[in-house]
């Protein structure tokens, strides 16, 4: 991948992004940034950005790029040494905490996007399990949901559309594997997990459906995760440390002896924007992530899950998710995915 680099500095008027002729059309239509500094096939980008930094006065000093854990700079590490080498008096640090903190908070219109992208993926899920039947398999039940979406409006995107569809005992434990021919059969935990993008926007939500009867301790242990998710949903509030709605959610599993069968015992969802998983995570009190407060704007995921309980190490019985998309507001939250409920969604009952 050629880099695309945006170059911004003290003042925003002079910023510019380094792009190749092909591709800045595009990037020009989504960016508020309106110089750009072209490079051809056969042009270093590099050098254009090190000339771009010099003209600017911003060769020495400090520089920031996204350097973090899990961050996505766009500079391979042979161009990252290069750009070191050819600027020998500027201190490269890590800002992507700073970025993160900017990103975190959600201006009104990106708002209306995610609540736009999060409407999606809810009406996509509802025609799912509206059409579930013994037979159907997760490759129909991703064609029905990708359907919906186009036929309610959405478009297609660069960030693709992620929906993991999957029933059965030897799936529970393979949830990312791509959707398989394997019909769906009576009385198997449905698992629906997933989002779509709009305008770059990510949404994520999962839903959990049965056909026929689910045993006694299938619905166990599904209720008991939708409790912790509205446990955990009432514990957020703006000011208030997101790992609070950690600790709500984790009352709830050990109530129900479940505390520690939670597949992810750090976490129980994220942040989410222009990228899947973004920061603060909803993680536990007293770590760096969990004592993060909550502010109006953030756009969170809730999704506490758990597995092989009492003994079920192979996971036959199922992976017991659901997961809400919200918004933290001046007064609370908003759930942007709450037309579809969280219980559990039974087709048919004999």
């Amino acid at each position: 991948m050629l880099p695309i680099v945006a170059v911004i500095g003290p003042d925003p008027a002079s910023s510019t992004v380094i792009d190749t002729a092909t591709e800045w059309g595009s990037v020009e239509a989504a960016t508020w940034i309106e110089r750009a500094e072209l490079y051809g096939p056969h042009d270093d980008p590099i050098e254009k950005l090190v000339s771009a930094l010099r003209r600017r006065g911003m060769a020495t000093g400090r520089l920031g790029l996204e350097l973090g854990s899990g961050r996505l700079p766009h500079l391979s590490p042979s161009d990252l040494g290069r750009l070191r080498m050819l600027l020998p008096d500027a201190a490269f640090v890590d800002a992507s905490d700073l970025l993160h903190s900017v990103r975190a908070i959600k201006s009104q219109a990106e708002i209306n996007v995610l609540r736009r992208s999060a409407n999606l993926i809810v009406h996509a899920f509802q025609a799912v399990c509206q059409s579930l039947r013994p037979g159907l398999t997760e490759v129909e039940m991703t064609r029905i949901a990708s359907s919906a979406i186009l036929e309610a409006g959405g478009t297609p995107d660069l960030n693709p559309t992620v929906l993991i569809f999957m029933a059965g005992s030897q799936r529970y434990r393979a949830p990312l594997l791509p959707a398989t021919e394997r019909p769906v059969g009576r009385d198997e935990l449905i698992s629906l997990d997933g989002g779509c993008s709009v305008q770059g926007y990510h949404s994520d939500f999962a839903r959990g459906a049965v056909i026929g009867r689910g045993s006694p301790e299938v619905i166990s242990q599904f209720d008991a995760v939708v409790q912790a998710l509205t446990a955990a949903e009432s514990a957020i509030r703006p000011g208030r440390p997101v790992g609070d709605a950690w600790s709500a959610a984790q009352v709830v599993l050990d109530d129900a002896g479940l505390g520690d069968a939670a597949v992810n015992p750090i976490n129980i969802g994220h942040s989410i924007g222009l990228d899947h998983w973004e920061r603060p995570t909803i993680a536990r009190p007293g770590s760096e992530m969990g004592d993060v407060r909550a502010r109006p704007g953030m756009v969170l995921c809730i999704e506490p899950q758990v597995a092989g309980a009492h003994g079920d190490d192979s996971w036959s019985r199922g992976l017991f998710l659901v997961e809400d998309q919200i918004l933290v507001t001046d007064s609370g939250i908003e759930v942007l995915t709450a037309a579809f409920s969280p219980q559990l969604y039974v087709i048919g009952g004999t």
